[in-house]
């Protein structure tokens, strides 16, 4: 009888201490859940947007390159561009190749180079590079450092398209801007209505990596264009081509 009295009280006592272990995993547990959803920091698109725009305001040199998924920019009169590359030393010194057609399906490519505060063109019948004279320029409306800026500071009703937290290696951001925030990229055609962007920031970097900008932004554009700047260099040495 004492026996089964002790044996009964014996495992009553692992009954109590198997309890008691599970309320502390349970309560250790539920504490580091809360610790981590506390410790989470929430980023908001103007954060994003807002350090993207000064990192990108403040580059040496910049690459990049404006293609079209559908469409094409009328970038010149009777000129429809499909891809431009861009090399850029700030503040005034760029180089421009260009590549597309000409009213009559005639393939188009060639090169704006302004250095030195001098201005060259391709000429289309020799194919060379042509100094224009008086100064002028046949870009004289591109300040693409204005136009990135302005894309930061129009765009509108801002929202992350995929989900970010402070693991996330890009950031996807969509909203809209009024047309006329691109005059310093493609000229004064630009119409005035507003277009849907999407922007992806490197969260590293901070640098901008995409700008896509869907819909007309000239007279000439069919309603369904669809344009890309893809940024493929940042702060990378270069020299602007010189001309002989």
């Amino acid at each position: 009888m004492f026996h089964q009295q002790q044996f009964n009280q014996f495992c009553i006592l692992i009954l109590v201490t198997f309890f008691l272990i599970g309320c502390s995993t349970f309560i250790k547990n539920d504490i580091s859940k809360d610790d981590v959803s506390v410790n989470k920091t929430q980023i908001t698109p103007m954060e994003v947007l807002e350090s993207s725009s000064e990192v990108m305001s403040n580059l040496d040199t910049l690459r990049f390159r404006i293609v079209h998924e559908s469409g094409h920019t009328e970038l010149f009169p009777s000129i429809y561009i499909d891809r431009m590359d861009v090399s850029i030393v700030f503040p005034d010194e760029y180089h421009v190749k260009f590549y597309g057609k000409g009213n009559s399906n005639q393939i188009t490519k060639g090169e704006i180079i302004v250095s030195e505060g001098k201005t060259f063109i391709t000429n289309p019948f020799s194919g060379k590079l042509e100094e224009l004279s008086g100064g002028s320029s046949a870009l004289k409306f591109f300040e693409p450092q204005a136009g990135i800026q302005s894309i930061f500071s129009s765009i509108e009703d801002v929202t992350f398209v995929n989900e970010v937290e402070d693991s996330s290696q890009q950031a996807l951001l969509s909203g809209e801007m009024p047309a006329n925030a691109l005059l310093a990229i493609f000229g004064n055609l630009v119409l005035d209505e507003f277009v849907d962007v999407e922007l992806l920031i490197d969260l590293k970097t901070k640098y901008l990596t995409e700008a896509k900008i869907i819909g007309p932004i000239v007279s000439s554009d069919s309603t369904e264009v669809v344009r890309k700047i893809e940024f493929v260099s940042f702060n990378k040495k270069f020299q602007i081509k010189k001309v002989d």
